[in-house]
């Protein structure tokens, strides 16, 4: 009985809302399944990489204390390899007749020796003392402030140690300065006793001290919780140097509430004070010293409780984002029946420029099919518009080719006759200029003719222009014979003068000149059409060789600057072309380069 319920409501559903039920049923649930299993697993991993990276902080600690070490310990053999220094060792100073002197004067010189020479290997060293087996004085340089030192007691615990190396290094872990005469500072300390290679005698002590606040320099690199409880202990557990300013010099037992035993057995948590914290600790294998950390648990998972929460903040974006895909899903699966429908309407009314941008599937599929029975539709109604046009076009011209261009020429030349016999010489020079214009213009199909001929065309623009423009201005002609026979694109020089006159000249007063000169240059063919008009801007240069359209009324034909530029780099290269030099009110020079045509 319920499930049939459940049927009926599913049944009745509209398919958009079956759709969005599915689509929330199969992404939310195992959203969430995935959700939770993700933090648990991830929660652990974090865990284990921050007690790593707590373990990994504590062995660099410790591998940077060994370093520091060992170079102090190479230092300290400085003595052997000082030959002024093992020289003062070595003396004998029962030979001199005022050995006080002579020990004093040696103790300045030693001083001044390892003054500038131990400092500059370590700036961490706060002193150097060495003390002499053949004197009752000691070599003693400092940069620690007011430090003054007395002669050690030989018999000592810490001297002995220091002679029972036998000359290997002996590190001592904190405690108060040895030498100080009063209480020293804590300090930590590498020695060697400096013994005569051949015979074994100690020939001396030597100590470098480093005070133990200028350690934390070694691990500044190193990032630790603030949180923590960080200490490094010597070998006798006294603490060299902890986050706890008080507990430095203290041993480890008078500070922590728990045993040695505990780090030693490798337990990671260890209740304090009735709080659970993470011990990490790492030994150095030179020194014996160690490095102990004490993290709260508390704080490591914080960082676990930050996941938590970004987990569940994140699963419910993502649940909220699902609902809403889903419900553009489920739309989009049902919006592109109506978009065809409501395009199909807009054809209906007579719009033929909609096209239905519906793709994929079956609707799809029909989408395609509209398309193109539209475009069709479309196609067919152009191509009879264009057809009408195309008729209506060969009319106008079949209308225009019953004029006889021979009727033109046989005209003119009766016009030029009938002028000769009056005596209008002017007239019959521009007649036949224009009679040889227009036969040049019609007759000669190539792309291409001779220099001569070109040169020959512009004389005859140029008569009558002149004719025109009552002699106002002159042409000089500055032709090698040489390029006459090689070949040119036709009308490149007649657009340049024409307009240099019209533009140059035509509303201008003076006396126009026109100089044309063509010459081979650097196997190329230079033409150079320079007048003295009015001149250019830089802004008309640049609009005359990009503005395709020209005032062509006005002119013999439609050929502008920048048509011969465009029709030169077309036809011959892109390395040629035009060039213009102006100066407004002065002058305009037109240069144009072409190759050699044979």
């Amino acid at each position: 009985m319920y499930n049939d319920k459940i049927r009926f409501l599913f049944k009745n559903m509209s398919l958009r809302t079956k759709l969005l039920s599915s689509y929330i049923l199969l992404i939310v649930l195992p959203l969430l399944i995935l959700s939770f299993t993700l933090y648990y697993y991830f929660s652990d991993t974090i865990y284990k990489k921050v007690v790593l990276s707590l373990q990994k902080n504590n062995e660099q600690i410790i591998k940077n204390i060994d370093t520091f070490l060992m170079s102090l310990a190479a230092i300290s053999e400085f003595p052997y390899h000082d030959i002024e220094l093992k020289k003062i060792l070595r003396k004998d100073y029962s030979e001199y007749s005022d050995s006080l002197k002579e020990m004093l004067s040696d103790v300045d010189k030693a001083n001044s020796i390892l003054y500038s020479n131990i400092f500059r290997l370590n700036s961490l060293i706060g002193s150097v003392t060495v003390i002499p087996n053949n004197m009752n004085y000691v070599f003693n340089v400092s940069v620690i402030p007011s430090y003054t030192v007395a002669y050690p007691d030989k018999n000592s615990e810490w001297f002995e140690k220091i002679i029972k190396g036998d000359g290997r290094a002996v590190i001592f872990g904190i405690h108060k300065d040895f030498l100080q005469k009063e209480d020293g500072l804590n300090v930590i300390s590498v020695c060697r006793s400096i013994v005569e290679p051949f015979t074994g005698e100690v020939l001396a002590v030597i100590v470098l001290n480093v005070r133990a606040d200028k350690l934390p320099i070694l691990w500044e690199d190193v990032s630790i919780t603030p949180e923590s409880k960080f200490a490094v202990i010597d070998e006798a557990n006294n603490v060299i140097y902890g986050n706890n300013i008080e507990t430095t010099g203290l041993n480890l037992s008078n500070i922590y509430d728990f045993s040695e035993d505990e780090i030693l057995e490798g337990k990671n948590l260890i209740l304090i004070n009735g709080e659970y914290h993470c011990v990490n600790a790492a030994t150095s294998s030179y020194c014996r010293w160690r490095v102990i950390s004490l993290t709260p648990r508390n704080e490591l998972l914080k960082e676990i409780t930050h996941f938590r929460e970004f987990t569940v903040f994140l699963c419910l974006i993502l649940i909220l984002f699902s609902i809403g895909l889903s419900a553009l899903i489920s739309s989009g699966v049902t919006k592109p029946i109506f978009k065809l429908k409501n395009t199909m309407k807009v054809v209906e009314n007579g719009n033929l420029n909609i096209t239905s941008d519906i793709y994929g599937g079956e609707i799809g599929e029909l989408s395609i099919s509209f398309n193109k029975m539209v475009s069709k539709m479309r196609n067919l109604i152009d191509e009879i518009y264009k057809q009408e046009s195309e008729k209506r076009n060969a009319e106008i011209m079949a209308l225009q080719s019953q004029i006889n261009p021979h009727f033109i020429y046989n005209t003119l030349n009766t016009i030029k006759w009938m002028a000769h016999i009056q005596g209008s010489k002017g007239i019959v020079t521009a007649l036949d200029s224009l009679i040889q214009l227009l036969v040049f213009a019609s007759k000669i199909n190539s792309r291409f003719i001779t220099i001569e001929e070109e040169l020959e065309l512009l004389n005859h623009y140029l008569n009558i222009m002149n004719l025109r423009f009552f002699n106002k201005f002159t042409t000089e002609y500055d032709i090698d014979q040489n390029v006459l026979k090689y070949k040119t694109l036709k009308f490149i020089l007649q657009p340049i003068v024409e307009n240099a006159i019209i533009h140059g000249f035509g509303d201008s007063q003076i006396q126009g000149r026109i100089k044309v000169k063509v010459a081979l240059k650097n196997n190329t063919i230079e033409y150079i059409i320079e007048d003295n008009g009015k001149g250019m801007s830089e802004e008309t240069i640049k609009k005359s060789l990009t503005d395709e359209h020209d005032d062509s009324e006005k002119k013999f034909n439609k050929i502008g600057l920048y048509n011969v530029n465009k029709r030169i780099k077309l036809e011959l290269g892109e390395q040629y072309g035009l060039n213009i030099i102006s100066q407004v009110g002065k002058f305009t020079r037109v240069t144009i380069i072409t190759p050699i045509i044979k």
